[in-house]
């Protein structure tokens, strides 16, 4: 999730992290009001359907229930019992549910349904009046209804059409339904998808929603949330999209953020092209007709728990609860664990080479190294364990955000972290070789005392290169690691643990131990080390600050007019620019 580039979200699972709720309440042709009066049958009907059916708008189609009509929905739902469930046919939203309910002495089967209005309508052939009778549905009726479902859409609500019928067969056939009423769904602005539509687009991350809906429906929904902006932004049907010839795809894909009427084939297509142009890609979906895109993309995503066996082997990430913010999360989540293993690497790089040169370097000139193999073992066994917890476990910051996606040609060793490696390595290989030579004449040591603040400044070297690894981007060394107490723990054990360690040895092996004034040096030793860094990265800062400035100011005071024999050069020295 670190790398990812583009995420491609399905309608039904945007609805999954974004319930909508209802704005519009029909019985008959007449809209219910707050206080407006339903009869009891009309009532029982609309509860019991809504209790019976499934969708990722049930929860608030429930709690509207509950609200409006006073009734508690999980104690109507001990009056009866589901005996089977249908679906309609593939590609339409909704689906029909067969109970037994008591009445008195008698019980009954209902069939129920819940789905699209304009289809469920088509399956009606009875209606409730305002007055809850039983009534047929005449043609002018059924105009009347199909007038009230478009009067929904234009407002950009979604139709919903519940209705029933009685039957004694448990294979009752999907016609003559008696009409309970109409809803229109209306999206919800959450406050908290906005925040992460906005987190995305900061981090450089592309957010596409797709839908079968029309353009006008899913578009309305990418305006709410701040997804069409942008230059050159564009909207296309998966029809439009299917009938691209692939150079023209090329150059359409990076800049779509809505495609509507889209089929399975069309999600699937999507996925593949921007693979194509080289973007890490992840596939939020929820339904069946999902999984080839789940299993297609980077990391297949989930959202809900109705997801299909088939659907959920395709995905490599389930989120039972939590919207695009939870998303966002993961994404930061990705972002800080690649970047921990990165600063890892580069203490352990640092570690491997300094310790190389030093031990090669003293060992042909004097014959022994000033460390031991068991003292190397302890210092890689130190920060590999202590140090190496403390970076790897290192919280994301909102910093991680704000930076572009890692590209996936990047090397995993980056040109930055070579250069702090070779850095670290240059300053910890002269300042120690330093003391090699001349440590003993300088500060009038033995050559043992010498060894045992060798070793433990180069100790010390390490626990400063932490500080810098940990905020290797970042001015202030301080800033990114006091929130992260696991760290601070790490590096007063670590010296602690030295201390210790020299002390341990002294009495045991032998080895010389230090006084204060020679610690002192020690840690100024390792000190300096987050100074050199310091000092690296301000001079570095400094030096593409002016080779911006001068590469701008280069690019403005091109001459108006040149000679024919100036016009390959410029055009040579444009040319990156004009790319």
């Amino acid at each position: 999730m670190g790398l990812v580039t583009t995420i491609c979200i399905d309608k039904t699972s945007w609805l999954t992290m974004n319930p909508q709720e209802v704005d519009e309440c029909w019985i008959d042709l007449t809209v219910i009001r707050e206080n407006s009066a339903i009869p009891e049958q009309v009532k029982d009907a609309f509860c019991i359907g809504i209790s019976t059916s499934s969708g990722n708008d049930q929860e608030s189609l429930i709690s509207w229930c509950e609200r409006k009509f006073g009734i508690n929905m999980e104690s109507l739902k001990q009056s009866y019992t589901i005996i089977g469930m249908k679906e309609l046919s593939p590609g339409d939203e909704g689906n029909g549910v067969l109970v037994r309910e008591k009445e008195g002495n008698e019980t009954k089967k209902f069939l129920y349904w819940k789905g699209l209005a304009p289809k469920i309508l088509k399956m009606c052939s009875r209606h409730y009046n305002s007055e809850g009778k039983l009534v047929d549905m005449d043609t002018e009726k059924r105009s009347a209804f199909e007038k009230i479902i478009k009067g929904m859409q234009s407002k950009h609500l979604k139709t919903i059409a519940l209705a029933y019928k009685t039957t004694d067969d448990e294979t009752a056939e999907d016609d003559r339904l008696i009409l309970i009423g109409l809803l229109g769904l209306k999206d919800k602005i959450w406050k908290e998808t906005i925040e992460a539509v906005e987190a995305c687009r900061n981090a450089g991350v592309n957010i596409i929603l797709i839908s079968e809906d029309s353009e006008s429906v899913i578009e309305d929904i990418a305006k709410k949330y701040g997804m069409l902006r942008g230059p050159g932004i564009l909207e296309h049907g998966g029809e439009t999209f299917r009938s691209f010839s692939d150079e023209e795809r090329k150059d359409v894909v990076n800049k779509i953020r809505v495609m509507g009427n889209s089929l399975p084939a069309d999600k699937l297509l999507l996925v593949r092209c921007l693979k194509q142009q080289g973007h890490i890609v992840a596939f939020v979906g929820v339904r069946t007709d999902d999984a080839p895109s789940l299993k297609e993309a980077d990391v297949g995503v989930v959202t809900g728990t109705g997801s299909s066996e088939l659907v959920n082997r395709s995905s490599e990430l389930i989120i039972v609860d939590g919207n695009l913010g939870f998303l966002v999360w993961i994404l930061k989540g990705g972002r800080c664990i690649y970047g921990n293993i990165h600063k890892y690497i580069r203490v352990e790089v640092t570690i491997t080479i300094s310790g190389l040169v030093i031990s090669t370097v003293t060992t042909i000139f004097f014959g022994y190294a000033p460390m031991t193999g068991i003292q190397m073992i302890w210092v890689n066994l130190v920060v590999a364990v202590l140090g190496g917890l403390a970076l790897l476990t290192e919280p994301p910051s909102q910093k991680l955000m704000q930076r572009p996606p890692i590209r996936p040609t990047e090397p995993f060793i980056t040109k930055a972290m070579w250069r702090n490696i070779i850095i670290q390595a240059s300053y910890q290989v002269s300042i120690l070789l330093a003391f090699q030579f001349k440590g003993q004449a300088i500060l009038n040591i033995n050559e043992e005392v010498s060894k045992a603040m060798i070793f433990s400044s180069f100790l010390l070297c390490q626990l400063s290169n932490q500080f810098n690894a940990s905020e290797q981007k970042m001015k202030n060394l301080v800033k990114g690691v006091q929130q992260n107490l696991w760290f601070w723990v790490a590096s007063v054990l670590t010296v602690v643990l030295q201390v210790v360690f020299i002390e341990i040895s002294h009495h045991i092996f032998g080895f010389a131990r230090l006084n204060g004034p020679q610690w002192g040096i020690c840690f100024l030793i390792g000190a300096l080390s987050c100074v050199t860094d310091g000092a690296v990265n301000i001079t570095w800062g400094v030096i593409k600050v002016k080779l911006t400035r001068s590469s701008s100011l280069a690019g403005s005071e091109l001459p108006q007019s040149t000679s024919i024999l100036e016009l390959p050069l410029i055009a040579e020295n444009s040319s990156p620019t004009a790319s």
